[in-house]
C-alpha cells in the first residue's frame, strides 16, 4: 500500500496524487477521482473512435497514366567542390601506395630474419 501511494505522489498524472492525499477530505479525494475517471473513459472512447475511423475509412485511388512524346531535359550543372585537386589527390595516393610497399617489405624482412634465426638455432 505504502509503494502504491509513493507511485501516486510521483507519477505525472494530474490528480492521481490529489486521490491519494490522506489529509483531504473525503469530499475532494472523491471529486479528483471521478475527474480521472472521466478522463480515462473520454481518453478511452476517443481512442476507439479513432481505431474505427481509421478502419472503417474508404481508399478510393484514380489511376491515370499519360505517355510523352517528348519531354524538357532539367538543366544540370556539374560543379566540383572538392577542397583537393587532382593533383594533390595523385601525390597522396602515391604516398600511401609507398607506405604501403615499405610496410609489407618490413614485415617480410622481419619474417625471414626468424626464420633464419630459428633455423640456425635448431642446427
Amino acid at each position: 500500500m505504502v509503494e502504491l501511494k509513493v507511485f501516486c505522489y510521483e507519477a505525472s498524472v494530474v490528480g492521481l496524487r490529489y486521490v491519494a492525499n490522506p489529509t483531504a477530505s473525503p469530499f475532494r479525494r472523491s471529486i479528483w477521482l471521478m475527474l480521472l475517471l472521466a478522463g480515462a473513459a473520454f481518453t478511452t472512447f476517443q481512442i476507439q473512435d479513432r481505431i474505427r475511423w481509421y478502419w472503417s475509412y474508404p481508399k478510393n485511388m484514380n489511376i491515370r497514366v499519360e505517355h510523352k512524346e517528348e519531354l524538357r531535359f532539367p538543366t544540370v550543372t556539374i560543379c566540383n567542390e572538392n577542397r583537393i585537386s587532382r593533383k594533390t589527390a595523385d601525390e597522396r595516393g602515391k604516398c600511401i601506395v609507398l607506405l604501403t610497399v615499405r610496410f609489407y617489405k618490413s614485415i617480410q624482412q622481419t619474417e625471414e630474419h626468424l626464420t633464419n634465426r630459428s633455423v640456425s638455432m635448431v642446427i
